[in-house]
């Protein structure tokens, strides 16, 4: 991931509901960042603000966690004050219904995940390595033991 694509719309640990559920982010996933296909790992909690976990069966994976949820219909809220109750909402056509309200709808977070750098392997252009290699290549019969010898003076010269 390179910080130079588009953000994304949750950031780990926001709050997001959906139809009566809350959950908390534990990790945002890019599948296609061009097509803008998130999906969200939530940690799923009930109205009275204990820790449900996974609702769907676990087949061997996490417990603790709702894995690969698509983030289309979640919404970003505040941290919803426990236990959440039924209140009279407003709603857009002007009529009231009862819902389970967390609170206040929040903008898109404009997440941009930190760019991974991969572990860079430095290129040894050692001769000890370089002579092994040449006798595997030049079809020594044994080649583990040409390169087990070469790793042990290589070895040897590091501890010097």
């Amino acid at each position: 991931m390179t910080g130079d694509l588009t953000p994304l719309p949750f950031a780990p640990r926001d709050w997001v509901a959906y139809i009566g559920n809350h959950a908390r982010i534990a990790r945002v996933r890019s599948v296609d960042r061009f097509d803008g296909e998130v999906l969200l790992d939530l940690v799923l909690y009930a109205r009275d603000g204990t820790k449900i976990g996974r609702e769907s069966a676990p087949e061997g994976g996490p417990r603790s966690f709702e894995p690969c949820c698509a983030a289309d219909e979640w919404e970003r809220i505040s941290e919803p004050s426990f236990p959440i109750c039924l209140r009279w909402i407003l709603q857009t056509d002007g009529s009231y219904a009862a819902q389970y309200d967390a609170g206040p709808v929040l903008p898109p977070a404009n997440y941009r995940p930190r760019s991974r750098k991969l572990p860079s392997t430095p290129v040894n252009h050692d001769e000890e390595l370089q002579r092994a290699l040449q006798a595997i290549a030049d079809g020594h019969n044994d080649a583990r033991r040409v390169a087990a010898e070469a790793l042990q003076r290589l070895e040897a010269r590091r501890r010097r």
